[in-house]
């Protein structure tokens, strides 16, 4: 999702709620009861939270696809120094290797093996 798409669709759901709060309150207001004014105001505040957590959601998109998109686009300047980058490549081998269970370690190990003796793994 683009942050313009983003902003159109945090416009959208607020606009929404604006349309729906003044027309509960509008009607609320036209019958002069109390209870009518409070219903309206705890409906409003529920349509409140849902329009929070909508933007929320919107948003939070954008926060976990920002990596992704800053990774996926080229950067302005140079290379990394190669102690960097290497830096990064054994952290990422890191990561991957302390997910691997004792089963994915042996076979693993078993097709690295074949790798080296130019035998085809079984």
């Amino acid at each position: 999702m683009t942050d313009l798409f983003r902003v159109g669709a945090t416009g959208f759901v607020w606009v929404v709620f604006t349309v729906f709060m003044f027309g509960l309150f509008s009607m609320a207001s036209d019958t002069y009861d109390e209870f009518y004014f409070l219903l309206a105001m705890a409906i409003t505040g529920a349509l409140a939270l849902f329009a929070f957590m909508l933007t929320s959601r919107i948003w939070r998109g954008r926060m976990a696809s920002a990596p992704a998109q800053q990774a996926s686009t080229p950067r302005k300047s140079a290379a990394k120094s190669s102690k960097a980058k290497r830096s990064q490549d054994d952290d990422r081998l890191e990561r991957l290797m302390e997910g691997l269970d004792e089963d994915d370690l042996i076979e693993l190990e078993t097709l690295l093996q074949a790798r080296a003796e130019d035998v085809p793994p079984r």
